[in-house]
């Protein structure tokens, strides 16, 4: 139950992130007068490495089944679990050393669960999030919002549609 608590709770951030950042403040438009490089390099960052991968992960994974056949495609997406396990775990050792800290049972086995929940669940819960915001506008219906937050949002949007 907690993990579909989290599920629901990342969608929420996601479709909101993505709200504000494209829709109230212009960010997936390329050409703003008064942009700092800081603020161009971090909106690059986040269509660059967040956005288009996860928008594309159904295509992707599609297309290796499609290149590789049903079995080798699960091959293939071990082996990258493996890649991306002995990434984890240099990382966890590397922080351990400069840390000077030994790791523990449980940090061990997050080791082993991180390249799946970030990889594949947290990219499964941000195309859903952002496939709903970009198709439906999801965020606009979110009731965890305060009301006279929601009015005030929705005043601007309908003053920005007027002028």
């Amino acid at each position: 139950m907690a993990a579909v608590g989290l599920l629901r709770q990342r969608a929420r951030w996601d479709r909101d992130a993505l709200r504000i950042r494209s829709m109230m403040y212009g960010e997936l438009s390329f050409f703003h007068p008064l942009e700092r490089l800081p603020d161009t390099l971090q909106r690059l960052d986040f269509i660059v490495f967040d956005l288009l991968p996860t928008m594309s992960l159904p295509f992707y994974s599609m297309y290796i089944v499609i290149l590789f056949g049903p079995a080798h495609a699960i091959l293939f997406i071990g082996a990258i679990y493996f890649l991306l396990l002995w990434i984890s775990l240099f990382n966890m050792a590397l922080a351990f050393v400069l840390f000077s800290r030994s790791p523990s049972f449980f940090s061990l086995g997050a080791a082993f669960i991180f390249p799946f929940y970030q990889g594949i669940y947290m990219k499964c819960a941000r195309f859903f999030s952002y496939s709903s915001e970009i198709l439906f506008a999801t965020s606009r219906r979110d009731d965890y919002v305060p009301p006279r937050v929601r009015r005030a949002l929705f005043a601007d949007e309908v003053g920005k549609v007027v002028s």
